[in-house]
């Protein structure tokens, strides 16, 4: 409302999630603001913020930090992450303009081996 912000920049996944994110997305859009999410390392945490934008008109992009390979598929963040998914990102492919298309699967769009997850989990 006092104008402090010139873009709304949420970790998606700290805000509360994609609920959470959407209701980010309004307040911005209410504001006059672009809402383009943080989202950097974990491909899981970039696609939730891909599927929370993709139908928001004041998100212009997301910002992701995610390696590729030679022809341009998403192999996902960091080692640990990428073992946590089966296939690596799945279909994901970054085009010569760095833009990523949203997933057509169910859900995030990628698969999380789960009893991968489940077996290195660390009891604190």
């Amino acid at each position: 409302e006092k104008g402090a912000a010139d873009i709304i920049q949420p970790a998606i996944e700290r805000a509360g999630g994609i609920t959470a994110g959407k209701k980010l997305g309004v307040l911005a859009e209410v504001h006059n603001k672009p809402l383009i999410p943080h989202s950097a390392g974990m491909v899981i945490c970039s696609a939730a913020a891909l599927q929370c934008v993709s139908s928001m008109p004041n998100c212009p992009m997301v910002e992701y930090s995610i390696d590729v390979d030679e022809e341009g598929r998403v192999m996902g963040g960091t080692e640990i992450h990428r073992s946590y998914l089966k296939n690596g990102a799945g279909e994901w492919m970054i085009d010569k303009d760095g833009c990523i298309e949203v997933p057509k699967k169910p859900g995030l769009g990628i698969e999380v081996d789960v009893d991968k997850i489940l077996r290195n989990l660390r009891e604190e």
